[in-house]
């Protein structure tokens, strides 16, 4: 059983390439609680997943076989009700 909590996103317009979507799934979904909106390939060596809230911010979650980018300088900010209760939560191992 996951236990999550609730995340609010303010503002965001940034498309995140990523090396592995199921590994990044794990984080935005099981870890921080953003609902999975739509996962999809566009196209044969491309899975893109759109996570968040319906009708609020998303964030896109991009992998193309062959494209492998770090990410520098990238920060997106969480805001929780308890910073506490999320690490208690994550080192508990129900996040």
């Amino acid at each position: 059983m996951h236990s999550s909590i609730t995340v609010s996103l303010r503002q965001l317009n940034k498309n995140i390439i990523v090396n592995t979507e199921a590994e990044s799934i794990r984080f935005y979904h099981n870890i921080i609680g953003l609902g999975i909106v739509s996962q999809f390939e566009a196209e044969p060596d491309m899975k893109i997943a759109m996570l968040g809230e319906p009708g609020n911010v998303l964030i896109e979650l991009i992998e193309q076989n062959g494209i492998s980018q770090e990410s520098k300088g990238l920060s997106i900010g969480f805001e929780v009700p308890s910073i506490e209760e999320a690490i208690v939560l994550h080192l508990a191992g129900l996040m």
